[in-house]
């Protein structure tokens, strides 16, 4: 597999741009969980609440039992003060689903920092990149299977090349072709190599 250029210039390009997408991935995950310690601390009133609740129950309880023990009134003064459980169970419940809506939204917050700049790399960097890598590895296996292969090499560079190129008088680039004119097919291959980033090995020069 042919990740680079040959070149040194496509490939400085090749490695500062593969660089600079997994540092914008590895900045949005620090961000994301920044992001997400941030939102988090707005937990801090549900769990207030949760607790208030916890204690306010554990009262209501010690105290109905305390009441229940006074003579003619313990029965109804407990009871009025058992109620103070629901209000308790109430806050412990508000205090939950304030929590969990906290951590919903962190949670989501944190996935949109990430998935946000990596889908936009998905479809911008990584299919220029695959192409890359998908052109040069079978560019690369064609030049080292010889000279046949350089031929077709030589062939596609004629197809990429414009046409006013291949009008020009006094050059005839079809007919080298045709007639397996070496130095030409060298040349030309060269050029579809240096196309896709490559360099032809010189034992295909002659």
């Amino acid at each position: 597999m042919k990740l680079y250029a040959d070149h040194g210039a496509r490939r400085t390009a090749q490695l500062v741009v593969d660089l600079g997408a997994l540092l914008i991935i590895a900045v949005s995950v620090w961000l994301a969980m920044d992001l997400y310690d941030l939102v988090s601390k707005l937990r801090a009133p549900g769990v207030e609440l949760v607790e208030a609740g916890g204690s306010l129950r554990e009262l209501s309880a010690s105290a109905a039992a305390q009441a229940g023990r006074l003579p003619l009134v313990g029965d109804e003064l407990a009871a009025a003060l058992g109620r103070g459980s629901a209000v308790a169970d109430r806050l412990v419940d508000a205090g939950n689903k304030q929590m969990s809506a906290v951590d919903s939204t962190a949670l989501w917050l944190s996935a949109l920092l990430v998935l946000v700049p990596v889908s936009l790399l998905l479809v911008s960097w990584l299919p220029l990149r695959a192409r890359f890598v998908r052109q040069a590895t079978a560019a690369r296996r064609l030049a080292r299977l010889g000279e046949s292969h350089v031929d077709l090499l030589a062939l596609r560079a004629l197809a990429n090349l414009p046409l006013h190129t291949l009008a020009e008088p006094g050059i005839d680039l079809v007919g080298a072709w045709r007639a397996g004119d070496r130095e030409t097919m060298a040349k030309l291959a060269d050029k579809e190599l240096r196309r896709v980033g490559l360099r032809l090995a010189k034992s295909h020069v002659q």
